[in-house]
């Protein structure tokens, strides 16, 4: 689950997939003497390498180009990587527009969160992209930061947004397994400039909404815990001068948010179900923060930089490190389970995704090619047991790509 930079507009038509093959990467270590490598303020400062995948197959109308194979590369060493790249272009000519904003591995394939003609949207896909089911929530739509979705205990979904007949309101969806509606419940408060919602599945079994308003003069939060399926509120947070980022729920079952005060920098704050305060700090100038297996990683992006650091359980600093990016900017950082991080940044007529593992080294840095002559956006990523799924738009038209990455370890 990713939290959605900004609004992203995808037409509703899905279009070809293009299947390719990619050998398999590199590890990669910085040479003895590189001065990419030398220490600099306490930081370890890696160029990321790169290996380049194989030329980009052209998109038809066809619904597959393809049939999925594993073959070795040429050493014999490690297995290809096997990329499916669904292009969502209007080739029917509908005029739908639509969003998707993020993306989540699950067990049977992956699922897609947004909004299409201003209605919340959700889309699964099996392993070969193809469509397994789709629905339209037209009561609904989405903040102006997009969908966030989460996979509940019972393997439904839980997603938020604004309703279309009573703009007063932030409400949340939970559907099964299959994207039908099982409830909804809406929560009577500000939502004029509403950004992002955010729906998690507490530990005790309640739940937490969460959304952040921005508007000229700064940016509010409100957090609403209800009890079980569309209960009463249990309890409620109202923080001024907030504008949220990120609400995750932790692997020890508290909850944590990132955001920004007007006035006060960066604010990193974990609770427990019953919403009471474990701790807060107030770290240094990282844009982003997400809750990990292994404690918490910061990062943030100057110039041509990305700078990540991960703390443990106690937040107490395990390294800090500084790449030189791949691409022409990160666009997404999300963990790749007990194996470390995913990075994912613009690329021409592509996009990078950088393995790190749990210690910051750099582990392999691939271009996966979405389309010849295109400017090319990633807005979503997400990963389980070496299957890479990513979400992005053209950046030279109101259409977008969803590509899977099997065998990507």
């Amino acid at each position: 689950m990713s939290d959605p930079p900004s609004r992203r507009k995808f037409l509703g038509s899905v279009g070809a997939i293009t299947t390719t093959v990619v050998a398999g990467c590199n590890n990669f270590q910085p040479p003895a003497g590189d001065p990419n490598s030398e220490l600099t303020e306490g930081q370890n400062k890696s160029s990321i390498a790169s290996t380049e995948a194989s030329s980009q197959t052209e998109s038809d109308t066809s619904t597959e180009t393809g049939t999925p194979t594993e073959t070795e590369t040429p050493d014999g060493n490690a297995p290809t990587h096997l990329v499916r790249t669904k292009d969502l272009s209007d080739r029917e000519g509908s005029q739908l527009t639509g969003v998707f904003s993020d993306v989540v591995v699950t067990d049977g394939g992956i699922l897609c969160a947004g909004s299409l003609d201003e209605a919340l949207w959700l889309v699964a896909f099996d392993t070969d992209l193809d469509v397994e089911w789709s629905r339209i929530f037209s009561d609904w739509v989405a903040g102006r930061g997009g969908v966030t979705v989460n996979v509940a205990s019972d393997g439904g979904y839980l997603f938020g947004g604004i309703p279309q007949a009573d703009t007063s309101d932030v409400g949340v969806v939970k559907t099964d397994s299959r994207g039908e509606l099982e409830w909804k419940r809406g929560f009577d408060a500000p939502t004029q400039g509403a950004h992002n919602v955010w729906f998690l599945e507490l530990a005790d079994g309640n739940h937490l909404c969460a959304w952040t308003i921005q508007h000229p003069e700064g940016a509010e939060t409100y957090i609403r815990a209800f009890e079980g399926s569309g209960g009463p509120v249990q309890w409620k947070k109202d923080y001024e001068s907030l504008s949220t980022k990120s609400v995750r729920r932790t692997h020890d079952g508290s909850w944590f948010l990132y955001g920004s005060e007007i006035r006060g920098g960066y604010v990193m704050q974990q609770f427990g179900p019953d919403g009471a305060k474990e701790w807060r700090v107030n770290p240094e100038t990282f844009s982003r923060a997400l809750p990990t297996p292994a404690g918490y990683v910061l990062w943030g992006t100057r110039k041509n930089e990305v700078r990540v650091r991960a703390l443990d359980h106690n937040r107490q600093e395990q390294w800090t490190r500084t790449y030189e990016e791949p691409g022409i900017e990160l666009d997404v950082l999300e963990p790749n389970g007990s194996s470390g991080y995913l990075l994912a940044s613009e690329g021409d007529e592509g996009i990078w995704i950088t393995a790190i593992g749990p210690d910051g080294g750099v582990q392999s840095s691939t271009k996966y090619g979405i389309a010849p002559d295109r400017e090319i956006e990633p807005v979503g990523l997400a990963s389980e047991d070496g299957h890479y799924v990513a979400i992005g738009e053209y950046g030279d038209r109101d259409d977008g790509w969803v590509m899977s990455v099997v065998n990507a370890t």
